[in-house]
């Protein structure tokens, strides 16, 4: 894919036919060359009614120069971002009688997709970089709960707990066909390290959401890519501008530290994440709060008394008789040990 028609797939040339891309001369700024020719994310920003009106993904493959299953991604994509500003929003509610308030979205992990780099045990730097971010809780907490787990399994709990703050849980299922979003690693050419599609704003939808095997990463930056490309599959789109500023989960800036969207309040160190109110529009998580199960509890240990033998003093206050073999002891007799 050349430049034009790179452009063309991520929606930044609707008025641009695509009989023209190999001959149309573009002027775009630097910012839009740079999101174009160094993507991580293969998402569009934009939506294009010419590609959404694709029927055969072969025949928007052979136009923009690549694979069929990423063409017909791409019409999906486009369909959905278009279908999405005019209003149809995203998961609905009710799709789970214990939350009928709520969206429940269910999640296929392939795990066998993923390459033995995130099977590995995080390391301090993976858990001091949660403390340091300062909304996952206490240093004795992060490593109470994360310390020998996978950096795998540690990015899906913050993948979870990131979602549930802003209003929708996602419940991992184990099979493919139960699932809403389907979480898996394939390679992926070039500089994209994942790509993820919108939802049809329905519960039955099924959406992709793949990262490139060939990635690795600390945990900082694969629960971000993770969650980045989940806001996809939220309908969420790009966040470019000043991005450099507020570092929001669906920009391309990588985070001084990993802390989900932010709310712009203490304790977050972010400003206000830029998706915060497509959140609120389509999860109504301020005024509708999502059930949280409360951090378990220790219970204090339970102490018994001490076991005294029958006949001794106990701290020259209290004297415990004798209740076996012989008659009462005295207790001015001398005491016994």
């Amino acid at each position: 894919m050349n430049q034009n028609k790179i452009m063309k797939a991520m929606g930044h040339l609707p008025n641009v036919a695509m009989a023209d891309l190999d001959t149309a001369m573009v002027a775009a700024s630097p910012q839009i060359v740079a999101q174009v020719t160094d993507r991580k994310c293969f998402h569009p920003d934009h939506g294009d009614p010419e590609i959404a009106a694709y029927v055969d993904p072969g025949a928007l493959a052979h136009c923009l120069e690549c694979g069929d299953d990423l063409a017909e991604g791409l019409i999906h994509s486009h369909k959905r971002i278009l279908a999405r500003s005019d209003g149809s929003g995203s998961w609905p509610r009710g799709c789970d009688p214990e939350y009928p308030d709520h969206h429940v979205c269910t999640v296929y992990i392939n795990r066998n997709s993923f390459t033995d780099y995130f099977g590995r045990p995080v390391s301090a730097f993976d858990l001091d970089s949660l403390v340091s971010a300062g909304v996952w809780g206490t240093r004795e907490k992060v490593y109470d709960l994360w310390s020998g787990k996978s950096i795998l399994d540690t990015a899906i709990e913050l993948y979870i707990e990131s979602y549930l703050r802003v209003g929708i849980l996602h419940k991992i299922v184990d099979n493919k066909s139960d699932a809403n979003i389907n979480i898996k690693m394939k390679f992926i050419p070039g500089n994209v390290i994942g790509y993820a599609y919108f939802n049809n704003a329905t519960c039955g939808d099924q959406v992709d959401h793949f990262l490139d095997s060939s990635y690795e990463a600390n945990l900082r930056d694969f629960a971000q890519l993770l969650v980045h490309e989940g806001g996809h599959n939220n309908n969420l789109e790009h966040e470019f501008a000043r991005e450099h500023v507020h570092k929001s989960i669906m920009s391309y800036t990588t985070p001084d530290h990993f802390c989900g969207f932010s709310t712009g309040q203490s304790p977050y160190i972010p400003p206000r994440d830029k998706s915060m109110d497509e959140l609120v529009e389509y999860f109504d998580f301020i005024d509708n709060p999502f059930p949280r199960k409360p951090d378990p509890v220790t219970p204090d240990p339970i102490i018994p008394p001490p076991t005294v033998p029958a006949g001794v003093w106990i701290n020259k206050v209290e004297y415990v008789p004798r209740t076996t073999g012989g008659p009462p002891v005295d207790p001015n007799d001398p005491i016994e040990v």
